[in-house]
């Protein structure tokens, strides 16, 4: 079941990623962009956490380094849609007080950085918020179903609210961790879809 439930999310993954492909000469010019480098990124890592089944080694340090590169992109990639600078700073610095605490506290190599995907997530959901209160600040007329940074954060929305109650539950042993896989791939599937219908939204060079 887990097996199949991680092939439908390298398949969102990698339909997300054609997506971008082949929009990419209406892309290229805006802020998506940079979503090419991170989904390559994913996909490179999915391979490698695959090997690293089949060997003794553990994928704790490789999964930590993901949640890494993910918070810090989407710090980078709000940073470039929203006006709100010094909130956003702010927020820089929550994240890597995070980031450290967890790293002090925790073994990045055994185990996984709780504190920090605590804190990245509830960072992420922030950045979500103040995005759609920008939008709502606008004066012009947007239309949100053509506008792709709102299908994205949209399916960040989506995967975040239903993150964090799954982390939590997570962290205890004897809790059935099936369901939770298989609502835990649901989410992916529904936020890459939402990145996909981005990527393809009628975009002007």
């Amino acid at each position: 079941m887990n097996e199949l439930l991680q092939i439908l999310i390298t398949m969102a993954q990698g339909v997300a990623l054609w997506a971008i492909i082949y929009r990419w000469e209406f892309i290229k010019h805006t802020t998506e962009r940079y979503f090419l480098f991170y989904l390559i990124y994913i996909m490179i890592n999915e391979v490698i956490a695959k090997i690293l089944t089949y060997s003794d080694l553990g994928n704790y340090a490789l999964y930590n380094i993901y949640d890494l590169v993910t918070y810090s992109f989407f710090l980078f990639w709000f940073s470039k849609i929203i006006p709100y600078k010094k909130v956003i700073n702010a927020l820089l610095a929550l994240y890597v007080i995070g980031l450290l605490t967890s790293l002090f506290i925790e073994d990045p190599i055994h185990s996984f950085l709780n504190i920090h995907v605590y804190t990245g997530t509830t960072i992420i959901l922030i950045l979500v918020v103040l995005y759609f209160a920008s939008l709502l600040q606008q004066e012009q007329i947007i239309h949100y179903l053509k506008t792709p940074a709102f299908w994205i954060t949209t399916g960040l929305l989506l995967f975040h609210m239903g993150y964090i109650p799954i982390q939590f539950l997570l962290s205890f042993e004897n809790f059935d961790r099936t369901g939770i896989y298989a609502v835990l791939s649901i989410l992916n599937i529904l936020q890459y879809g939402c990145f996909t219908k981005g990527f393809l939204c009628n975009q002007r060079k």
